[in-house]
């Protein structure tokens, strides 16, 4: 029964979550979305950009601008 509980709520409370945070979401999506074409346009530069790099077997040039990142990792 206990297990049933846990179970229930775990499935429960992401929703229950969502539900509260719509709102303010639904807020900031209003004044997002005179933003979302721009969004869009340069999400799909980038995706040609990294296609072009993998087509020419290129990717290491990301890693070499990203370095930086390496001191978070354990």
């Amino acid at each position: 029964m206990f297990l049933l509980a846990v179970y229930s709520a775990g499935l429960a409370i992401p929703f229950l979550l969502t539900s509260v945070g719509l709102g303010s979401f639904l807020k900031f999506y209003k004044g997002f979305r005179r933003h979302l074409q721009a969004v869009e346009v340069g999400s799909g530069v980038l995706l040609i950009a990294l296609g072009g790099l993998m087509a020419f077997n290129k990717m290491a040039i990301i890693s070499r601008y990203f370095s930086f990142l390496n001191r978070f990792v354990l």
